[in-house]
């Protein structure tokens, strides 16, 4: 059985460059254009699978990074209105789709108030980390200690569904602080920059963090190749 998560993740990794390049379009004012459609096709189609997937991590981590990039990207009202325009008309057209209505209806599910039954987990590992020796709240309890705090809060699974927690447990405040510089390193020199492959960077590393609030992302192959193609297009530096 294919994990929605994971599609949506990816799904999402595909939306996040064609918003950006049509906002783009927008800043420059090249709306009127064939590629403007293209662009506009492929990120509604995206959007339109990301609510049949109904992952709600993964859309509040898609929302943010695409809020964090409209801001870095336009400043000016005109701008701001057609983005917002484009963005509402869509909305009403997804909503209108057969299926859109799976998203609202996990977020009315009964265990939207324990975050999808991830409380008791988290719990548990905010425990183990309280219980900690001053050795191991440095240095964690070692690899894949993680899964076994997960089997001992849940019968159904054996992740902690939060990387920084999974982190803290598994190689202590020390492995989490290096966790948080690489990703900051990645960035470096991006913000402030209004070079597109630095604000499509902060977007990707933004996601990924986000992502990381409500899931163990950082157990995928996946996000270390994300993490790694951020750095391989720091050419705001050049």
């Amino acid at each position: 059985e294919v994990n929605p998560n994971y599609v949506a993740t990816f799904i999402s990794l595909g939306i996040i460059p064609v918003y950006l390049r049509q906002v783009m379009r927008i800043k420059e004012g090249k709306l009127r254009s064939v590629w403007s459609v293209v662009f506009l096709a492929m990120f509604s189609a995206g959007m339109y699978a990301t609510l049949l997937l109904a992952s709600r991590g993964v859309t509040a981590a898609l929302l943010v990074s695409l809020i964090i990039m409209t801001a870095m990207t336009v400043s000016r009202a005109r701008h701001v209105a057609t983005i917002s325009i484009l963005g509402g008309l869509i909305s009403y057209v997804m909503l209108s789709l057969p299926g859109s209505k799976n998203l609202s209806a996990r977020f009315a599910e009964a265990n939207i108030q324990t975050f999808n039954d991830r409380l008791p987990l988290w719990q548990a590992a905010w425990d183990k980390i309280m219980d900690a020796s001053p050795l191991q709240l440095l240095l964690g309890y070692g690899f894949g200690y993680g899964e076994g705090v997960a089997s001992s809060a849940s019968l159904y699974t054996t992740s902690l569904h939060n990387v920084y927690l999974q982190m803290t447990v598994e190689f202590g405040l020390a492995g989490l602080l290096l966790f948080l510089c690489l990703h900051i390193f990645s960035l470096k020199g991006a913000f402030g920059c209004k070079n597109e492959y630095a604000i499509y960077s902060i977007g990707l590393v933004t996601f990924l963090l986000v992502s990381s609030l409500s899931a163990t992302a950082a157990d995928n192959f996946i996000y270390w190749i994300i993490l790694g193609y951020v750095f391989a297009i720091k050419k705001w530096n050049t």
